[in-house]
């Protein structure tokens, strides 16, 4: 495990309402569905099957890492993602929205043209039109409680995968392949937030 980057070592929860960078910018429509937030985000750490960790590096490369509890806590700021739920005028399915802060922005994973990446935003207080690009649906593996796919609403077959390119492990977004689905299953664990103020270690709640 590589040292940690400059990013700083806690991860914290922004208040999109005062965030004057949140990515929703586009105004309702009519027959447009809105899609709006519900309560506040949850703490997650995500893991592929092989127990890895997800660590975002940058706006373009999101990597599994076989990581300890210290090197998760050290790392927070890149490995403490913000799961936000959201709710439909016309549900279909549990929506939700991944973010993680960085020490200059907050970042949120965004699958537009069918290519994954973390734009600049936090999470939108409400979704309309073509700000969907952000939100996926999270289905639950049958016979688990901890883990899920996440389908792309706006591309329904495609999801989130764990891909191995060169000895590394990179969260893609691609079509799924029904024999290929092990790649695209993830382990949540609820985490609680560090507390930069006395250090206290991370808890993570989840199995």
């Amino acid at each position: 495990m590589a040292a940690p980057t400059n990013y700083p070592a806690y991860a914290t929860e922004v208040a999109p309402e005062a965030d004057p960078n949140s990515v929703n910018t586009v105004k309702p429509e009519s027959g447009e569905p809105k899609f709006s937030k519900v309560e506040g985000p949850t703490c997650i750490i995500l893991r592929n099957t092989k127990e890895q960790v997800l660590m975002l590096k940058n706006e373009r490369e999101a990597v599994f890492e076989e990581m300890t509890d210290s090197e998760i806590r050290d790392n927070a700021s890149q490995t403490q993602f913000m799961m936000q739920h959201y709710k439909d005028t016309d549900p279909t399915c549990s929506l939700v929205a991944f973010s993680v802060k960085t020490p200059e922005t907050t970042y949120t994973m965004s699958c537009k043209d069918k290519s994954l990446f973390f734009k600049e935003g936090a999470a939108p207080d409400n979704i309309i039109g073509e700000e969907k690009d952000i939100l996926f649906c999270e289905e639950r593996v049958i016979g688990y409680r901890n883990k899920m796919y996440f389908k792309s609403l706006l591309y329904p077959q495609y999801y989130l995968a764990c891909e191995n390119e060169s000895e590394k492990y990179f969260l893609i977004l691609k079509e799924r392949d029904k024999t290929e689905e092990e790649s695209t299953v993830f382990k949540i664990e609820y985490c609680e937030k560090i507390d930069p103020q006395n250090n206290r270690d991370l808890g993570l709640i989840g199995p």
